[in-house]
């Protein structure tokens, strides 16, 4: 324990503290952690993100986890502790993502030569990633590899993620795995991750990958952190070859996979195959109600595409897709039941109609590709609502 005591402290620190995005408890925590951090090599960037530079020679990897949690008010958190196990009492635990964030100021404190980034506000869409992937995509384009420690269990090596999107290489998620086997740990790829701040790095960088660092049942007061895989993972990571992980992805290729994972109507006409992303340039119409065939999800459209979606939260596209036609009662239903569980009527109230305009519909069915849906509601929320 004495080698990894500022791992734990770090754990300690960020667990014991509710760090919402934009909080005032989030920024002074930052400030605690900018502190231990290498001064020379640390800088802050305009969206608060914390950058860390320890390359060195022909190092390309870039290792990222988050500083907020889903917590509503920042303050206090009780954590209580086990041998094996830690928890909160009342609240969310907050290793999603505090325990990402202790391992990387571990291996930056162990010499794992790399890039490291502390983003802003994953848990309310992946505000400080995607202000990077908008305003640095020279400095993506410098990496190989980048390796987010925000999954939850223990042995996921993230292949795809956002809804089957492929983000690594079978050929990547197989020599992570076996090179963390090969330190007494059972990993294997995976390829049901959701989102998280890598996902916003595939169009510039080849290989983006989650790693699972212990915590389960996160966003939700039962939430935990396994203590022993966490330390087994401290041990491991910095006697890991990153830089001779094989890569393999073409970040610039379409891939068979993201066909099969989206709507074919998010893709337009533009491109010699017939696709173009709804990220890049925004083709928008009812069209994109397609037929669904309730049996497998799929969906089909004018072109003949039939890409599977059956991980889409169906009972919110549909309502999304009644909004488009004018029907905005059932989306503001879902709205208020995951804001307000206990009194959505309440919460209904709240939220202007006139507000879900086309555009802020488009927006929705975009991000319900990155994002769960009861964090996609509550960020909706925010967007439109006036408060409960």
């Amino acid at each position: 324990m004495k080698k990894h005591q500022l791992a734990f402290t770090v754990l300690d620190r960020a667990l014991t503290t509710k760090r919402p995005h934009g909080d005032q408890s989030t920024a002074k925590f930052c400030t605690w952690l900018t502190k231990l951090l290498p001064p020379d090599l640390t800088w802050i960037d305009a969206c608060g993100n914390i950058h860390v530079d320890q390359r060195s020679g022909k190092s390309k990897s870039l290792f990222v986890a988050h500083v907020d949690t889903v917590h509503r008010k920042g303050g206090k958190n009780k954590v209580i502790k086990t041998d094996k196990m830690w928890s909160a009492s009342g609240a969310p635990l907050g290793a999603d993502d505090g325990a990402g964030i202790a391992m990387l100021v571990h291996m930056i404190r162990s010499g794992v030569m790399g890039y490291y980034i502390f983003t802003q506000g994953e848990e309310v869409g992946g505000i400080g990633s995607k202000w990077i992937a908008d305003n640095m995509p020279g400095l993506l384009m410098q990496f190989d590899r980048a390796i987010a420690f925000d999954r939850r269990c223990t042995y996921s090596v993230i292949t795809h993620q956002g809804f089957g999107g492929r983000c690594a290489s079978n050929e990547f998620g197989d020599a992570l795995s076996m090179a963390l086997c090969d330190r007494d740990m059972l990993f294997m790829p995976d390829d049901t991750g959701v989102y998280t701040d890598t996902a916003e790095f595939v169009d510039y960088i080849p290989e983006c990958t989650n790693i699972s660092v212990g915590y389960d049942m996160e966003h939700s007061e039962r939430e935990t952190l396994d203590i022993t895989h966490f330390t087994q993972l401290l041990r491991a990571v910095p006697k890991i070859d990153w830089e001779a992980l094989p890569v393999v992805r073409d970040p610039l290729a379409v891939d068979p996979d993201e066909l099969a994972a989206y709507p074919a109507s998010w893709y337009g006409k533009k491109s010699d195959i017939g696709i173009k992303r709804l990220d890049d340039d925004i083709w928008m119409d009812t069209s994109w109600k397609a037929d669904v065939d309730e049996a497998s999800f799929a969906w089909s459209d004018a072109k003949g595409y039939e890409p599977r979606a059956a991980i889409y939260d169906l009972t919110l596209i549909e309502a999304i897709g009644s909004a488009f036609d004018g029907d905005r009662n059932e989306l503001v239903k879902l709205i208020a039941a995951a804001v307000s569980p206990a009194s959505p009527r309440s919460a209904e109230k709240q939220i202007p109609r006139r507000l879900i305009t086309q555009e802020f519909l488009a927006g929705l069915l975009l991000d319900a590709k990155t994002m769960d849906t009861d964090t996609l509601l509550m960020t909706a929320f925010d967007e439109i609502g006036v408060g409960v």
